[in-house]
């Protein structure tokens, strides 16, 4: 009997490529085609796992929306068999490439790292040698304690904090706060930047195998956006349609796009990548150079985009709106309680 393969411990592909994976899975025609699927954990069977519980150990395991890997595959997102072959593909692409960073070990008694096998084997000398290398670069090392040597026997900063001498430097403490902090700085709206960025990318790649990010023209991102617009959930009903001025899907033909106001906003967020690429804020139509997102043609496209839309009478999504009075009983609420 052959064993499932399993993920392998705190392997992740947060911050990873994920184009391979989301290649392979757009290869795969037959979604009951490979008999056994990798697992999360030993004791639980993705067969057996909830689209919900599937979608959500994707997530977890990429850091990126399940649902919008599947559109950039072409596969149906509400497609569960699909949902778990993708994560699938996620635990063997894992475990392949998304091992986490080394660490150097330390020796607890001795305060610094081990040393190599190579220095065991060469002797003595060069064992203190690279004891005494490591001792240097221990500031370096993210993981690890290292004392404050001073002549004095004490150092006040200007602050008032006072360092006594042969104190110890909690460096994992430390470490743990920029990254609880760097954690909060990564917002939904970057992380949906990611997204958008991978799929352009993604896209770029299969309109030419030479465009990319850096020499994308104003017509190949067009072709981008209407490609993106194929995914919308937004009905858009035709002038002669029954269903018109309604937010029913109904069982007319009528296309289903992005809402103008998501469109508006992606080619904002596509302009912002643009620029973070080094392309720059503004188009300029004489030399064809610049920020695509800012082309005119991009502009009128957006445009037309909102005019269509207002023809078919689709309402702008928007906040239920609270007033003061309101908020005054919500307060006397909580002071009450």
């Amino acid at each position: 009997m052959v064993l499932p393969t399993v993920l392998k411990r705190k392997h992740s592909l947060k911050g990873k490529q994920l184009l391979p994976v989301i290649r392979k899975l757009r290869d795969i025609q037959d979604a009951h085609g490979i008999k056994q699927l990798a697992r999360t954990s030993s004791a639980r069977r993705t067969e057996n796992m909830s689209n919900e519980d599937v979608l959500k150990a994707v997530e977890d395991l990429t850091g990126e929306n399940g649902t919008e890997l599947l559109e950039l595959a072409g596969k149906d997102p509400n497609d569960e068999d699909f949902a778990k072959l993708l994560l699938h593909v996620c635990i063997l692409h894992a475990n392949e490439k998304g091992q986490p960073e080394g660490q150097d070990l330390q020796d607890p008694e001795l305060g610094h790292s081990s040393a190599t096998t190579a220095d065991r084997e060469q002797g003595p000398t060069c064992t203190s040698n690279s004891r005494k290398a490591t001792d240097k670069d221990q500031d370096s090392n993210g993981g690890k304690r290292r004392k404050l040597q001073d002549s004095t026997t004490e150092v006040k900063d200007k602050d008032g904090t006072q360092i006594q001498q042969g104190e110890s430097l909690d460096l994992v403490k430390i470490d743990k706060r920029i990254k609880e902090l760097n954690d909060k700085s990564s917002s939904s709206l970057s992380k949906r930047k990611d997204t958008l960025k991978n799929s352009l990318n993604f896209f770029l790649q299969l309109l030419r195998k030479d465009c990319t990010i850096s020499n994308c023209t104003p017509d190949d991102l067009k072709h981008f956006l209407v490609w993106k617009d194929d995914f919308g959930k937004t009905p858009v009903h035709r002038i002669n349609c029954t269903f018109l001025g309604t937010k029913e899907l109904g069982s007319c033909e009528c296309p289903r796009r992005l809402a103008a106001g998501t469109v508006s906003v992606m080619v904002q967020n596509l302009s912002e990548i643009f620029y973070e690429s080094g392309r720059g804020k503004f188009w300029d139509e004489r030399s064809d150079t610049g920020n695509p997102a800012a082309a005119h043609c991009i502009k009128q496209y957006v445009k037309l985009i909102q005019e269509e839309q207002a023809a078919a009478h689709v309402v702008p999504k928007q906040a239920k709106p609270i007033f003061l009075g309101k908020i005054k009983r919500i307060a006397s609420y909580i002071d009450n309680e």
